[in-house]
């Protein structure tokens, strides 16, 4: 969930500033000056500034099929491209998967409580239910020699 909800959070502040006539560099400028510092913002800091400096291929970013989907977008905004609509696309999709992981995560829950339950609660309960068995084991095999 950590590596999509920055996405969502950039892809909606720069679809909201782009509703509200701001151009593609603008747009970002404004969200990377306010944005917590983390792997995202950096990585668009880079697209920004090589950008900036008239890279004319977009430079190789890592990250999840999204992310490498919204620098592309954001790759092509910033050459001249519409993008409005693919960031509406794109946001869409990004909620979904949050969704997907935030559902694969809920159905992991029962078995993570039941961890406790089995480090603490079984010995415990194989020391009741199996120690009379092997304190009798004992008594019988002192009494065998």
């Amino acid at each position: 969930m950590d590596t999509v909800a920055p996405l969502l959070l950039a892809v909606r502040e720069l679809r909201f500033s782009m509703g509200l006539g701001e151009n593609v560099a603008h747009s970002l400028e404004g969200f990377v000056a306010v944005a917590p510092v983390n792997e995202l913002t950096d990585s668009l800091r880079v697209l920004h500034s090589s950008h900036h400096r008239g890279l004319e291929t977009l430079p190789e970013m890592t990250g999840s099929t999204l992310r490498r989907l919204f620098y592309q977008t954001l790759w092509s905004g910033l050459n001249g491209s519409p993008i409005y609509q693919r960031l509406c696309d794109l946001e869409v999709e990004i909620h979904a998967e949050t969704i997907r992981q935030l559902d694969a995560f809920v159905q992991r829950l029962p078995f993570l409580g039941l961890l406790p339950l089995f480090g603490c609660f079984l010995p415990a309960v194989l020391l009741v239910l199996l120690g009379p068995l092997f304190v009798d084991l004992i008594s019988q095999m002192g009494e065998i020699r």
